[in-house]
């Protein structure tokens, strides 16, 4: 029986070879890449993103930036925030806009379109998805 190398679930007739590393992936756990699939692990080697790293720069891309808004909206705690933002800064996900701001760049926004395939469809990130549009709708 054909398993996925990654979550061990039978393959079926759907599923694809990650292009870097030859493993097989059920269609939950590959990712489409610059046009080819490659598999969590070896996106991790690309943009090493923590799910929390994750909802913080999806903030910060829809200007979201004030730690406490973060917390309120991700209810990551907000040491994790703070860590997240400088590893964002440093790693060139985020640029500072303004005083005290921050924009997602170019490399954030793709990392955030290639990890949504990942996040997207769990349970936190519908919760955070509800609470960023209620916060969005409240304060604009």
């Amino acid at each position: 029986i054909a398993l996925c190398d990654h979550c061990n679930e039978q393959l079926g007739i759907d599923f694809a070879v990650c292009h870097k590393d030859g493993k097989k992936l059920c269609k939950k756990c590959s990712v489409v890449f610059r046009n080819r699939v490659i598999c969590p692990q070896c996106l991790r080697g690309i943009y090493p993103l923590s799910r929390p790293s994750f909802k913080v720069l999806l903030l910060i891309a829809n200007s979201i930036c004030n730690v406490s808004d973060i917390h309120t909206i991700s209810h990551v705690p907000k040491k994790e925030i703070k860590d997240s933002v400088q590893f964002l800064l440093e790693g060139g996900y985020t640029e500072k806009a303004g005083f005290f701001g921050h924009k997602a760049t170019e490399m954030g926004f793709e990392a955030l379109s290639v990890y949504a395939q990942l996040y997207g469809g769990t349970g936190d990130m519908q919760e955070l998805d509800e609470e960023l549009k209620g916060f969005v709708s409240e304060r604009f």
